[in-house]
Parts: C-alpha cells; structure tokens; sequence
C-alpha cells in the first residue's frame, strides 16, 4: 500500500510538475502529461492506494511507467510514509478522531509518526510562568494529547519533567547590559534538572519563543539571541500589547515543546513576536546545537573544496546579516557615492563600530562589509576557541612573537592567507623596475578611482610595487606624495589588480570617515580569484614560511547565535614549527588552502 505523507501538493509547470510536502519539494520534466499523472495520484494517496489502483485511476495500462516513475520519485524525496519502518502501530480510529492534527503533522515530518505520537501520550511537560503565557500553552498541549501537564507560577519544581516550559523577563538595571542575567541564571538552574528546556522571554519590545535548550551550550546561544532580538525590536510590543504578545508566545512555545517531545523539531528553531501589530517571524539559533571548533587550523592542512561563486558567497554572508540573529547588520547606505566604487555599510554587535565594504558592484561591497565586520569582531571577541587574549589593531612584523591577525575568508584556506598575507607585507620588498606610474599603467578602472581620490581635494598619492621573494603576487602601497604617510596597500595577483585595490582602500576613508578601517594590507583578490590561483598561493606561502621555521596557525572564531556557519573567520598567528613538524609534507603536491 502507498500513502503520501500528509499536505502533499502539486501544481502544473510548464513540461511537468512541482510537487511539495513538509520535508521536501521537486519538479519532473519530461512531458505536460506528468501533470495528469500527479492530478489523478496524488488524491488516492492521501488514503492509501495500491499501483493497480493509480493505474486504474488514468485508464490504460500505458500509464503504469509514469505512475512508477511520480511514485519512484516521491519515495526518494520522502514524500511517502514507509510503513516498514514504523516501530509503532498507527493508533484506533477513535484516537486519531480526537487528535487528528497532531497526527497529521507527526506523519508529514517523522519516519516514525505513531511512536512520536506515544511518546507525547506518555510524556511530562512542566509550565512555569504567568498565567498569560501558560494558559494557552496548556491547552495546546492538552489537546495534543500530552499525556501530563503541570502548569503553575515561576517557581514551579521542573523535577520528572520530560520538557520545560520557562517563562522569562529581564530587569531594567540589573547586572549586565541587556538585563539578561537573571534570566540566564534561570535558565542554567532549570537545565541542572537534566530536562530540555523551551525559554519563553517576555519583554515590552519582543517576546521570544524556543530556542530549546539542552546544555551550557544551548543556553549561550538563548542568551545571545535573546540580546539581539531586544536590541533590534524597534517600536517593540508595548506594555499594552504584552498580554496578547504573551499568550501568542505562549502558544507558539506550545508547538516547539511537542516538537522537542516528538524528536520532530529543527535544533534551534524558535519565534519572534515584534513590533505593535505582534508579527510573528520565526527564526533559527543553529548555535544551540553546534559543536564548538576544535584544535587549531594550519595553513598546510586547509584542504578546500571549491570557492563558492558570487550567489553561494552573497547567501553566506546574508546567513549573517539576519534581522534577529546576525552578528552583522547591513546599512542602507542609499546616500552613498557607487562610482566609480560601489560601497556598503555594516554595523558590528560586539563592537558597536561602523565599517564599511567596497567592490566593482553593490554584490561585491556587501560580501566585503561582511568581511570587514567579521575582522572587526575576532579584535572584539577574542580570537577564537582558543584561551582568551588580545586580538591587536595592527597586524605584527613577520616573524614577531605569534599574535593573532584578525582574517576572515569564503572559504578555510582563503580565510588563513587572509591573515598570511597581512603579515607577509612587512616582509616585502620593493619591484627593482615599478614602472614609470604604475597607476597609469593598472588600465581604466585605475584611472577612475585616482580622479576620484584627488577630487575629494587629495594630491596624487605614489604608488609603489613590492614583492615577498617566493611569492608571485604583488603588493602596491599608496603613500602621499608630500608626507610620505601610507594611504592604503593592497595584494593582487598581478601589478594593474594590486594598484586598483590598493587605491579603493585609499579612497573609501576619503569617502566615508566615520567608518571603522580594518587596519592590514587589503586583501580582497583573494574574494576573486579562482581555485587554482589561491591554490598555488597557498603554496608559495607555505613554502615561504617554512623556510623560516614558521606555519600559520588559526583558531576559527564561533558565533553563539549561529555556530560556524559557512564564512571563516578568526585569530591567525605565525607560530614557531615543533620539532615534530614535517616541513617536506607541507610542500608535497596535493598540499590545498
């Protein structure tokens, strides 16, 4: 017998047909008629039917290699219950007549519906808080057929709870800068019960449903979302509005705990009720249940995949600019100049600091604001996984005491030869023959950003070329002509690239001064170039440093609200090689960033 999961859909495209249930959605192409094949399966399964009786449903014996091949599909896309997997028996008519949501939406998302189904009949859920918020949450639960509910104030006993349900606030003034405290030590209290916990915070400018919480690690990703959520509420909810907001949030708590009982939830996800209306948003905290990072990473060891391109690099940098849980937020910066250099803006959490991206289009400048903003954080934050200590403004010599560089990168490798090449400029040395004006020389671009800079009152700066021994790309610095003072430095892998970003880094400061700098050589060819140019990169300056009895070490820097997420950032040092190291391997071929 095949049966579709519940709340399968279908729709007619243009050679085929979209098809989507709650775990899964896909097209097939092919002909108009899978259409028709769709339009008569898809009601019959909803029940239960057999091949024969889809079949059956078109008319003709013709039809059984489409309807194979829509049910082939729907299998594999787990848009059918697979009732050999089932550990429990479906439940008697009569129970499924009065909870027939709950099972619906347990036979949509779990291979195992009806043993969900009996552990939220066998399971305990303890409530604590005030009535506005408990009330609605209880009934839900009740409804849902959890088998027992203890309802009652904030000092309610969690003890025998499977799940907790924890109301709570914060306190103007207290300990902290966004009040949290208090409520965070609650949180930590409950959890010692050993139940995981939903934390439901009730404020005037938001209220926040979930995250649940499992461990000290969970609740550092509450906290952090809970803070940035009060601090980007905007009008709030209001003293008026909070009995509504509280009973919504209530509610709402309500689903995330029959998730959690179910084993049916998405780790980390939770809700927002906002602003005057009481919109609802729901977000996602993948820190609740990211592991932290591991050991530090070295250049030698960086094996990397393939670079993201512009679209996968501009959604990894979206994943942390989110309203509610990014550390980064984006600035509309409409007033800005975008010729012939397009910038953006960015808002740093930890630091409170404005900083500032640029790039050939609007894309560029925002992947290189995300950058920026994660840089300025590691300073921030502290380096990484690693024992707390500075992260300096400056970028130390080559060869100094090891002292983080703070680097970020799309990709591991491209995030440690962010930091390296910061500290390989101290090491560079000038091209014996630059050229008579290396900037004439760098093509149009070049020129444009030059008349850009001296319109903004500036002299001409100089230009001069420089090259580390071993290392084929190259290193252009501006310096005024008058003072001598740097203006801006950057790498590329050849002369013109270099030139060209090292007058962007000159110019953006001229353009916007109230933005935060992120002091170090810029570095953002390495945004640009492929695979196989930062592959050999990454060579030549592993070579470089080995020759010095040096590796570039990092330790990524964690994000408690989203975990590692796909852009790497964090404190990279030059370390000493141990004895044990093995200078030859690094060198060896298949040695990637």
């Amino acid at each position: 017998m095949l049966r579709a999961r519940p709340h399968l859909h279908y729709a007619p495209v243009p050679g085929g047909v979209y098809l989507a249930g709650a775990r899964a959605e896909l097209v097939l192409r092919g002909s108009d008629a899978l259409f028709t094949v769709a339009d008569a399966c898809v009601p019959l399964l909803e029940d239960g039917a057999s091949e024969d009786d889809l079949v059956a449903a078109l008319g003709t014996e013709r039809a059984r290699p489409a309807v194979r091949h829509v049910v082939a599909q729907l299998r594999r896309h787990d848009l059918l219950l697979d009732e050999e997997r089932f550990t429990v028996p479906a439940p008697p008519a009569p129970v499924r007549e009065r909870h027939p949501e709950v099972l619906a939406h347990l036979e949509a998302v779990s291979d195992d519906p009806y043993a969900a189904f009996a552990r939220l009949r066998a399971a305990v859920v303890v409530l604590a808080g005030p009535g506005e918020a408990v009330e609605p949450a209880a009934r839900s639960l009740r409804r849902n057929a959890v088998g027992e509910v203890r309802a009652g104030g904030a000092g309610t006993d969690p003890a025998g709870a499977d799940v907790v349900l924890l109301c709570l606030t914060t306190r103007p003034g207290a300990p902290g800068e966004d009040g949290l405290d208090a409520a965070a030590a609650a949180l930590e209290r409950t959890l010692a019960a050993g139940a995981p916990v939903v934390p439901l915070l009730l404020d005037d400018r938001a209220v926040l449903a979930g995250p649940a919480v499992r461990d000290a690690t969970g609740a550092a990703a509450w906290r952090g979302a809970a803070r940035r959520v009060l601090s980007r509420a905007g009008a709030g909810v209001g003293s008026e509005g909070r009995p509504v907001a509280d009973a919504l949030g209530g509610a709402l708590s309500a689903g995330l705990l029959l998730d959690e009982i179910a084993g049916v939830g998405e780790p980390g996800a939770a809700h927002v009720v906002h602003g005057p209306d009481l919109a609802d948003e729901r977000v996602v905290v993948p820190g609740v249940a990211a592991p932290w990072p591991t050991g530090p990473q070295v250049l030698r060891d960086a094996h990397d995949g393939a670079a993201p391109d512009e679209d996968e690099g501009l959604a990894a940098a979206e994943e942390l600019t989110g309203r509610w849980t990014g550390p980064v937020e984006l600035l509309p910066g409409t007033d800005l100049l975008q010729l012939p250099l397009a910038l953006r803006l960015a808002q740093v959490e930890v630091a409170g600091e404005t900083v500032v991206g640029a790039g050939d289009d609007q894309r560029a400048a925002t992947l290189a604001a995300v950058l920026e903003a994660l840089r300025t954080g590691v300073r921030h934050d502290g380096p990484g996984d690693g024992p707390e200590e500075e992260v300096p403004d400056g970028v130390p010599p080559y060869g100094a005491p090891p002292r983080g560089v703070a680097a970020a990168g799309t990709t591991r490798g491209r995030w440690l030869l962010d930091a390296a090449l910061r500290v390989l400029a101290a090491d560079a040395r000038p091209v014996p023959e630059p050229g008579d004006d290396p900037v004439a020389e760098a093509g149009p671009q070049a020129a444009r950003l030059r008349d850009a800079y001296v319109a903004t009152g500036a002299p001409p700066p100089q230009a001069g070329l420089l090259r580390v021994p071993g290392v084929d790309w190259v290193l252009a610095r501006l310096a005024d002509p008058a003072t001598g003072v740097e203006l801006g430095s950057a790498w590329g892998v050849d002369a013109a690239a270099a030139v060209t970003d090292a007058l962007a880094a000159a110019l953006v400061p001229r353009l916007v001064p109230e933005a935060h700098l992120v002091p170090g050589t810029r570095t953002d060819a390495l945004v640009r170039a492929d695979d196989a140019t930062v592959a050999a990169l990454a060579k030549q300056v592993i070579a470089v440093a080995l020759a010095d009895a040096l590796r570039f070490e990092g330790r990524r820097h964690r994000d408690p609200v989203l975990g590692d997420g796909r852009i790497w950032s964090g404190a990279v040092r030059a370390r000493p090689l141990h004895e044990d190291d093995a200078p030859a391997g690094a060198r060896d071929e298949e040695d990637r960033p």
